[in-house]
């Protein structure tokens, strides 16, 4: 037995760095994984952004079925604030291409790039002369909320990249998604607690709801930033 425990500790100092390594290798292919969707965004001069519009009609048909009306009010309330500072965002603080904007009602339309009569411009108008074509490829459907894939992350509270972990991050954020609604990647803030100082909120292009998980953070000037960034030259 006095044999074996010096054997078992020579064996675990032997593993150690080889393990290491590993987790090295691993974490290494997870970031390489994440910069080549971050390039996904500025692969290509994106013609026009089709900016998503939440109606959160599952959550207020769901106060309606309890008979609760007045919360099912206050939704319908919350939602069309955050779709006005949603469109505000991205009248002021982005113009390097073209931008639509949708209601979620007409997701299955968009995805089918049955464009004509659901997109609207920033003042609400109807959109009678879109740009895009049915099989143009060089766009992206852009929401906020929670990513489908939390593999994919850009950090926007500073101007470098940000990774939780092995590439996993929780968070809202803009998420990006192309012509065939498959997600590319997200700006997103991993600890936000700007929603406690209102005195820093803009109202304008920000809210926070206090009853439910319905939230809008301006970003919409970053990814216009590394857009111009990306095709300046």
């Amino acid at each position: 037995m006095r044999f074996l425990l010096p054997i078992i500790i020579f064996s675990f100092l032997y593993c150690l760095p080889y393990a290491s390594a590993m987790a090295q290798t691993t974490q290494s292919k997870d970031m390489e994984g994440d910069e080549n969707m971050h390039k996904q965004k500025t692969a290509f001069r994106p013609k026009a952004l089709l900016v998503q519009l939440h109606t959160e009609t599952n959550r207020m048909n769901y106060f309606r079925e309890k008979g609760n009306n007045a919360m099912a009010d206050r939704v319908a309330d919350e939602a069309q604030h955050i779709a006005t500072v949603t469109v505000n965002d991205f009248n002021d603080h982005f113009d390097f291409c073209r931008v639509y904007f949708f209601f979620d009602t007409a997701l299955e339309a968009i995805k089918n790039q049955n464009f004509s009569g659901h997109l609207v411009n920033a003042d609400a108008s109807p959109v009678t002369n879109c740009i895009l074509q049915v099989g143009d490829t060089d766009y992206f459907i852009v929401y906020y909320g929670t990513p489908e894939n939390p593999k994919t992350s850009l950090w926007a509270g500073n101007d470098v990249e940000y990774r939780y972990g092995a590439g996993n991050v929780i968070g809202h954020g803009l998420i990006f998604m192309n012509h065939h609604y498959q997600q590319k990647d997200y700006y997103y803030v991993i600890n936000n607690f700007r929603n406690y100082f209102a005195w820093i909120i803009d109202p304008r292009y920000e809210f926070y709801s206090r009853k439910f998980d319905m939230e809008y953070r301006p970003l919409a000037a970053r990814y216009n930033k590394d857009l111009k960034q990306a095709f300046s030259h």
